[in-house]
């Protein structure tokens, strides 16, 4: 190959979108005339999608609003003790509540900080909210119980029996 076939290139190979290869050369002639190729080449970079995380006005909180949706569309915003774990959020109730019957038909609800009493201190978030299958409930009663010490006493919250999982966008 002679210098003026080749003066600069580069390549690269992808596999599912992710660059697997990436290689620039660049030939040079210095004052001898000899041929110098320079080779760069770029480590592989494996690409993994981001967990979601748990906004920063919303970690480490005591109480959030979770404001679910009717069917009408209005929102019904209720104060809930959370668990944090692996970016989601878990929260506890029944399944006779309202809450859980909302997200059933709608799971989009919103997030936002609030006091015991529910009033809400910061943005609200979008989110989505999943019930969870009773083979999940150990995880995320165990979020729920790591955070707060009344969750760990069996006698306040016996008839718990359904746990959601909120996601934000």
């Amino acid at each position: 190959m002679t210098p003026s076939e080749i003066q600069s290139s580069k390549g690269a190979t992808t596999r599912s979108g992710v660059t697997s290869q990436v290689c620039t050369s660049q030939v040079c002639i210095n004052d001898n005339s000899e041929r110098i190729e320079v080779r760069l080449f770029l480590i592989p970079l494996k690409m993994e999608p981001m967990a979601s995380a748990i906004p920063v006005s919303i970690a480490d909180q005591k109480y959030i609003s979770l404001t679910t949706f009717r069917k009408s569309g209005v929102g019904v915003a209720t104060p809930v003790w959370f668990g944090e774990e692996d970016g989601k959020l878990y929260v506890m109730t029944r399944s006779d509540m309202g809450k859980t019957k909302r997200v059933r038909n709608n799971p989009q609800v919103r997030v936002a900080p609030c006091t015991m009493r529910g009033t809400v201190t910061g943005a609200e978030i979008a989110a989505t909210a999943r019930i969870l299958p009773p083979d999940e409930h150990a995880r995320a009663r165990q979020a729920i119980n790591r955070k707060y010490w009344a969750a760990r006493i069996p006698l306040l919250w016996w008839r718990t029996d359904t746990y959601l999982e909120l996601t934000f966008e």
